[in-house]
């Protein structure tokens, strides 16, 4: 969402990866998108829909998945 920044979570959840150049992947990827701004790391799926209520239809974030299958979950406002 336009203008909602979160602080940096540096305790990253990070799984077994099968080589140092997917594990440096993914560590970029987590920087670029706490540089983004659009990256919620822990907020959960209730306090997202909260967050996201007041925002117009199209309005995203991007968080901590829950499910330890997966990094990340994109909450969107339809």
């Amino acid at each position: 969402a336009a203008g909602m920044s979160r602080p940096l979570d540096t305790s990253l959840r990070l799984k077994t990866f099968s080589s140092k150049s997917e594990y440096q992947l993914v560590v970029n990827t987590v920087r670029k998108l706490q540089e983004s701004g659009f990256y919620w790391s822990t907020v959960t799926g209730g306090e997202a829909n909260l967050l996201l209520s007041t925002e117009p239809a199209g309005t995203f974030l991007i968080r901590d998945s829950s499910d330890q299958r997966h990094f990340f979950t994109l909450s969107v406002k339809t």
